[in-house]
């Protein structure tokens, strides 16, 4: 993948997997994190743990709307502290820890950020309703209705 191609978003990752007449595409929107000013300027040091919650607008091409998602980006040493301060801070509650959503990379750079997300993407089965696809996303990053979808199977 170029690097000049991936400020042009949405970019579209098409499901192998879906037959020819029923082919869709999964789109990415905007990609942000409230912790950091710009991700493509962003440089974290090697030797120092990093890790940043990053939100991503993600939907169907040429369907109206895209939904938020979520998942915190760190390298191993981020990750090590990640659970660190969650233990220090919660062990004596009884904690769990599950659901953090989170994706571990060697070293940051957008063009691999993009590249991971893309791969990751890639594999999610577009054959079914919008909820089908989200919940397989969910599996990866949070999504922000799935607290509601929850709700409603009760």
């Amino acid at each position: 993948m170029r690097s000049d191609l991936l400020s042009l978003l949405p970019l579209h990752i098409t499901d192998t997997s879906s037959s020819e007449n029923q082919m869709r595409q999964i789109e990415i929107g905007e990609i942000w994190s409230m912790e950091v000013e710009d991700l493509k300027l962003f440089n974290p040091k090697d030797n120092e743990p990093f890790s940043i919650l990053i939100d991503i607008e993600i939907g169907i091409k040429g369907e109206i709307g895209k939904d938020d998602f979520r998942f915190t980006l760190a390298n191993s040493l981020g990750v090590n502290h990640l659970i660190e301060h969650e233990l220090k801070e919660n062990l004596s509650s009884g904690i769990s820890l599950n659901n953090f959503n989170i994706i571990c990379i060697k070293g940051y750079s957008y063009v691999g950020l993009i590249e991971l997300l893309c791969k990751r993407l890639k594999d999610i089965d577009t054959n079914g309703s919008w909820k089908f696809i989200a919940s397989q996303i969910n599996k990866l990053m949070y999504w922000e209705y799935e607290r509601e979808e929850r709700s409603r199977l009760k």
